[in-house]
């Protein structure tokens, strides 16, 4: 009888468990593309939401006050971006940027939240609310999709992005 009831009672757990599971959000996988890790929401097939740009974690002989300061400029020097917030003193610095890249016949724009993260000796950039729009829209900000992991396109996006990181790196180790 006792045997019963323990696995009555282990069979009842291992289903709760499933049951638990199952109802768990799925999580998002890492996709390395050009040196970076794409952060890549679930989603059906191969139309999946890419939630992130994770950049490399840069070593730079300065203090966080420093980066962030310098930051600041080598953002500002780039086309199509503006500061949002951050304090030297804050170890982040944050930008909204639009770049324009060819994709076949049309231009599209692409836009994305950068965030500067630093700490002594050591910076990343990380690019977030990534959206694409067609530039024949009337406004692109009216016509901004996420970009979806799938066909071409999105290697054009993504890689336009890495493009404008990488002209703030550079700017950086100058």
């Amino acid at each position: 009888m006792q045997s019963r009831c323990k696995t009555a009672t282990t069979g009842a757990s291992y289903l709760l468990i499933a049951v638990a599971l199952m109802g768990a959000p799925v999580l998002a996988e890492d996709v390395q593309f050009e040196g970076h890790t794409l952060e890549v929401e679930p989603g059906q097939g191969d139309a999946r939401n890419i939630a992130r740009i994770l950049g490399t974690r840069y070593q730079i002989n300065a203090a966080a006050v420093q980066i962030i300061d310098k930051a600041r400029g080598c953002l500002g020097n780039q086309s199509g971006v503006a500061i949002e917030a951050g304090e030297p003193n804050s170890g982040q610095l944050v930008a909204n940027s639009q770049v324009n890249y060819r994709a076949g016949w049309s231009t599209h724009s692409v836009r994305s939240r950068i965030a500067v993260e630093a700490s002594d000796g050591y910076f990343r950039i990380v690019q977030s609310d990534l959206g694409v729009a067609d530039m024949g829209a009337a406004d692109a900000r009216d016509g901004d999709y996420r970009v979806l992991q799938q066909d071409g396109d999105w290697e054009k996006a993504a890689s336009t992005m890495i493009a404008l990181e990488q002209g703030v790196i550079d700017c950086l180790y100058r």
